[in-house]
C-alpha cells in the first residue's frame, strides 16, 4: 500500500471504535424506550379492556404489537450495527498486534491436526503459535476448513497461480477484506450447523407433496381472518373464531414433528443464515479483475434459480422465511399468529418451495465462501509483510531456489534469512552444525515456505521458486503409550513411509529429516543413516538431512554431486557462544555440547 499499513490500521481502529461507542450509547437509550413503551402499552390495554370491552382492547393490542415489533426491529438493527463496528475496531486492534508479531488472539486451528500426516506435527502448521494461527482471518466454519485443507495438501500449478492472482488483488483491498471478516466474526457457526442445514435441504417435503394439507394451510388462515372480522363487525357469534382456532390446533398437533424439525434446522439458525446472505452479497458486489475471484463470483451471481437471481437473494429469502419461524420464541406472538393463523405451517410451506428450487446450489455457494475467506487470509499476510513475495512454481521436478528466505513465525526484528538452491531430482543437502546453531529451524523454514507456496500463499523470502511437491518430514518423534511404541519405533515407521512415497514418486516428494535414528547407538545409527541415504538417492530422492554425525559428510566426495555438505557454525568467544544462524558450504568445524554442559553446572 502507498500508505504505511500500521498507520492505516491505527486510523481505522480510532474511527470504528468511536462509531461503536456512539452506537452503544444510542442502543442503551433505546432499550429504556422499549421498556417504557411496553409498560405503558400494558397499562393502556388493561384500561381499554375494562372500559370498552374486548373489541376496544383487541383493536388497541393489534396496533400496539405492530408498533412494538417495529421498535424491536429498529433496536436489533442498531445493535447489529454496533456489533459490526465493534468487530471492525477489534480487527484493526488485532492487526496492530500482529504487526508486532503477536498473533495469539487468532484461532489456532488445533482441531484440524491430523495424526500421521506427512508434515503437520513437525512444521507447526496447527496449534498455538502455528502457521494456521498466523494466517487465519476466517470468520466461518467453511473458511476455517478450507484454509486448513489448503495447508494440508499441495495444489497444482494452474490452481496455485490462480490463487496468487486473487491474493495479489485482495492485498490492498483492506476495507473489503475487513468487511468480510467483521461480518462473519461473531457468527459462531460450526461444521455441524452446515451439515445439518445441508441434510435438511435433502429431506422429503411434507406439505407441498400433500394436496390436502396444502389446501388446509391456505384455507384456515383466511377462515380465521374472516371469522374475526365478522365477529368485530357483530355479524357472527364469538364461537365461530373459536371453532376455527380449535381446527388450527388439530392441524398443529398433526404436523408437530415435521414443523419442529424445520424450526430446529432453520429458525434456530436464522442469524447464521442472515450472515451468510450478507457475506454472499459482499462477494457478489466486489469489483474483481483476477480470474480466480471472477470465477468464484460467477458461481454466486450466475447460479440463479427460478425464484432468485443470485446466491445473496436466494439466501436472503431463506433467511427471511426462517426468521418468521422464530414465532414460538415469543409466547404472545405464538398464541396470536401460530394458533390463530397457522403461521409456522405457512412459512414451512414457503421454505419447501424455496428448497425445491435451491437444494442443489447451497453446498456450492458455501464452498465459494470458504475459498474467498482463505484467499483473504493469505492477502492479509501479504499486506502485513511488505517484503514477502508470491513465489514462482516451476513446472518440472525438482527445483528449489530461494533468496533470503526466513521462517514466517520468527519475529522480523530478529529473523535470520538464508539462501538455498536445489535443482536436481536426486540430490540431498546434508547439514551439520552444533547444538542450537539453527539446523532444525532451517529445515522448518524451507518446509513451511514450500507448503505456503504450494497453497497459493505468499512466502517469507526475497525470491522463491519451487516445484509442485508433497513435503514429508521426520523431525519430532514421540513414543505412544497407547500403542506401546517407543519413539525409536515411531521414527522408523515415519522413515519407512518416506521411503515408500519416494519410491513411488507420485506425487513428487521433498523430504526433511532431522537427526535420523537418534534412538539407537552411534554405530547402528551411522550404518543405518548411510543405508537410508543411499536408498533415497537410488530412487531419485531430494531433500535435506540435518545431523550431528560428521562421518556422514564423507559420503559427499563419492556421490557424483548428489550429496552436498552444508553447515551452521558457532563461534566460541571466552566461553560465550556466538551464533550467526547463517548456512555455509562445507562441514561443521565447531561443536558446543561440552560448553553447554559446563554452563548447566556439569563438571567436565
Amino acid at each position: 500500500m502507498s500508505q504505511n499499513i500500521r498507520q492505516v490500521y491505527q486510523e481505522r481502529f480510532d474511527k470504528f471504535d468511536a462509531k461503536a461507542q456512539k452506537l452503544k450509547r444510542q442502543s442503551s437509550t433505546l432499550s429504556i424506550v422499549r421498556l417504557v413503551y411496553f409498560l405503558v402499552g400494558v397499562a393502556v390495554a388493561i384500561y381499554l379492556f375494562n372500559t370498552y370491552g374486548p373489541r376496544g382492547g383487541f383493536s388497541f393490542l393489534l396496533v400496539f404489537f405492530t408498533l412494538f415489533l417495529m421498535l424491536v426491529r429498529w433496536h436489533d438493527k442498531m445493535t447489529k450495527e454496533r456489533d459490526y463496528y465493534l468487530n471492525l475496531s477489534r480487527i484493526n486492534e488485532l492487526e496492530l498486534a500482529a504487526l508486532d508479531h503477536d498473533f495469539s488472539n487468532f484461532e489456532d486451528g488445533e482441531a484440524f491436526e491430523v495424526i500421521d500426516h506427512p508434515y503437520l506435527g513437525d512444521l507447526d502448521v496447527f496449534g498455538p503459535r502455528s502457521i494456521y494461527q498466523y494466517f487465519n482471518r476466517t470468520g466461518t466454519a467453511k473458511g476455517r476448513r478450507t484454509l486448513s485443507n489448503w495447508l494440508k495438501q499441495p495444489s497444482h500449478k494452474a490452481e496455485i497461480e490462480l490463487r496468487q492472482t486473487a491474493v495479489a488483488e485482495l492485498k490492498d483491498k483492506v476495507h473489503w477484506r475487513q468487511h468480510l471478516q467483521a461480518t462473519g466474526l461473531n457468527m459462531e457457526d460450526t461444521e455441524a450447523d452446515i451439515e445439518a442445514i445441508l441434510h435438511w435441504m435433502q429431506t422429503p417435503f411434507f406439505i407441498i407433496n400433500n394436496t390436502i394439507l396444502k389446501g388446509i394451510v391456505f384455507i384456515l388462515p383466511i377462515a380465521m381472518l374472516l371469522a374475526i372480522a365478522l365477529y368485530l363487525l357483530g355479524i357472527v357469534h364469538g364461537g365461530i373464531p373459536v371453532i376455527v382456532w380449535l381446527l388450527n390446533l388439530g392441524v398443529i398437533k398433526y404436523t408437530e414433528q415435521e414443523v419442529t424439525q424445520t424450526v430446529n434446522q432453520t429458525a434456530k439458525k436464522s442469524d447464521l443464515i442472515r450472515v451468510y446472505q450478507q457475506l454472499f452479497e459482499h462477494i457478489e458486489q466486489g469489483g474483481f479483475t483476477s480470474p480466480k475471484m471472477q470465477s468464484l463470483q460467477q458461481i454466486l451471481s450466475n447460479s440463479g434459480t427460478p425464484n432468485s437471481a443470485n446466491a445473496a437473494k436466494a439466501i436472503a429469502r431463506f433467511g427471511a422465511l426462517s426468521a418468521n419461524l422464530n414465532v414460538r420464541s415469543n409466547v404472545f406472538a405464538y398464541l396470536i399468529f401460530n394458533t390463530g393463523f397457522l403461521w409456522e405451517l405457512l412459512f414451512c410451506k414457503q421454505l419447501e418451495d424455496w428448497r425445491k428450487n435451491t437444494r442443489t446450489k447451497l453446498s456450492e455457494w458455501l464452498e465459494v465462501l470458504g475459498e474467498v475467506e482463505a484467499l483473504s487470509s493469505f492477502a492479509c499476510a501479504y499486506c502485513n509483510n511488505s517484503k514477502w513475495i508470491l513465489p514462482n512454481i516451476h513446472p518440472q521436478f525438482f527445483k528449489l531456489q530461494a533468496v533470503q528466505t526466513g521462517h514466517p513465525l520468527l519475529n522480523p526484528s530478529t529473523r535470520i534469512c538464508n539462501d538455498i538452491t536445489l535443482d536436481s531430482s536426486e540430490k540431498i543437502m546434508l547439514i551439520t552444525g552444533s547444538n542450537m546453531a539453527g539446523k532444525s529451524t532451517f529445515l522448518r523454514t524451507v518446509g513451511i515456505n514450500i507448503i505456503l507456496a504450494n497453497a497459493g500463499a505468499p512466502v517469507c523470502a526475497q525470491s522463491f521458486t519451487t516445484s509442485e511437491v508433497m513435503v514429508h518430514s521426520s523431525m519430532r518423534n514421540k513414543d505412544s503409550l497407547q500403542d506401546s511404541e517407543s519413539s525409536f519405533f515411531a521414527e522408523l515407521k515415519g522413515l519407512k513411509s518416506i521411503i515408500d512415497v519416494v519410491e513411488k514418486a507420485q506425487p513428487p516428494v521433498f523430504f526433511l529429516l532431522d537427526e535420523i535414528l537418534k534412538g539407537t547407538n552411534s554405530k547402528d545409527r551411522h550404518q543405518g543413516s548411510v543405508a537410508l541415504i543411499k536408498q533415497l538417492l537410488r530412487h531419485n530422492g531430494v531433500g535435506i538431512i540435518a545431523t550431528h554425525d560428521l562421518a556422514l559428510c564423507e559420503l559427499s566426495p563419492d556421490s557424483d554431486g548428489h550429496i552436498e555438505n552444508w553447515c551452521f557454525e558457532v563461534a566460541i568467544n571466552q566461553d560465550n557462544m556466538v551464533f550467526d544462524y547463517t548456512i555455509k558450504p562445507g562441514v561443521c568445524q565447531s561443536m558446543n555440547a561440552t560448553l553447554l554442559m559446563k554452563k548447566m553446572g556439569i563438571d567436565m
